[in-house]
């Protein structure tokens, strides 16, 4: 019997091991400070792109008051009250720093606008299922899904922010170096 030949993972997973070798102190602050430039450029990127969405959000919830207004009874009173608060707690999910005024205060209670958008969308949906087509039960439940969005990309730079702290005081003194 021939002996096994070894695979194209197991060489190239062999050669990566033997280029392993300890790196010196100014080495490991240069990879720690390139992961903090790229985790803020990345972070920067998802917080702007999320505010795009919440302002196209914010402007479709704007629209869609608008249109109660001028159906005048069309819709019932308390689906216009949904919408409405609805419109109110989208811009509580725009980038704290960019709300000088609020923004502060009340991005530690994010995960409260979650779930005030959750009750709401299921108010909005127990109202209007199978009365309306589905494109309206989407939109009413277009701000849910944006401000668990910002909420995941939120925590997601709280945990980034803990693992580079972690790797920060991981350094170690490479003696002889």
């Amino acid at each position: 019997m021939p002996p096994r030949r070894r695979t194209t993972k197991q060489v190239k997973r062999e050669e990566e091991e033997e280029d392993v070798r300890p790196i010196s102190e100014e080495e490991q602050e240069a990879e720690i400070n390139a992961l903090r430039k790229k985790a803020e450029r990345d972070k920067e990127t998802g917080r702007m792109y999320l505010d795009a969405l919440v302002l196209v959000c914010f402007v479709v919830f704007i629209r869609q008051l608008y249109r109660y207004a001028r159906a005048g009874s069309g819709a019932p009173a308390l689906l216009k009250l949904v919408a409405l608060a609805q419109t109110l707690l989208i811009p509580f999910s725009v980038t704290p720093e960019r709300l000088p005024v609020l923004g502060p205060q009340v991005a530690g209670y994010h995960h409260l606008v979650v779930l005030g958008q959750l009750l709401l969308f299921g108010i909005s949906f127990v109202l209007q299922i199978g009365q309306v087509p589905i494109t309206e039960l989407l939109r009413a439940a277009l701000p849910e899904l944006l401000a668990f969005s910002v909420e995941l990309q939120r925590r997601a730079e709280r945990s980034n922010d803990v693992e580079l702290d972690k790797l920060e005081r991981l350094k170690y003194p490479l003696k002889g170096a």
